[in-house]
């Protein structure tokens, strides 16, 4: 299967950034543009423990992200590849790009409270 990035279908769009996403077999590929340093504490709350319990397996593109859990902190920056474990919140800087591999399943578990309270977060 091919796609170009740009083809992606967006999942979501927020004043934050864009996501666009596709599933290909039991993975999700996201792809992430992000417009405003953005933390999605407020879109975790009702998730165990108010962290993403999803694994992801990623790379940047641009830009910095770190990645929190409750007994430490981990910073990657373009050309860095990472695994981000279940119980971790994601913070992103303001031009961050990536992509991101995910078990579909679990993803959509997570993603259905995200999305919830980001709408909500942004209506408010």
């Amino acid at each position: 299967m091919f796609s170009p990035i740009q083809d992606l279908p967006v999942t979501l769009e927020l004043a934050q950034g864009t996501l666009r996403a596709v599933s290909w077999g039991n993975m999700t590929i996201e792809v992430g543009q992000v417009k405003q340093d953005f933390v999605p504490e407020q879109e975790l709350k009702g998730v165990v423990s108010n962290h993403c319990q999803c694994p992801h397996w990623g790379y940047v593109l641009k830009g910095r992200m770190r990645l929190k859990y409750p007994d430490r902190e981990e910073t990657y920056q373009e050309g860095d590849v990472y695994y981000a474990l279940p119980n971790h919140l994601t913070y992103f800087e303001a031009g961050c790009e990536y992509i991101e591999f995910s078990p579909t399943l679990d993803l959509l578990k997570a993603r259905e409270s995200v999305k919830e309270n980001a709408i909500t977060a942004e209506q408010s």
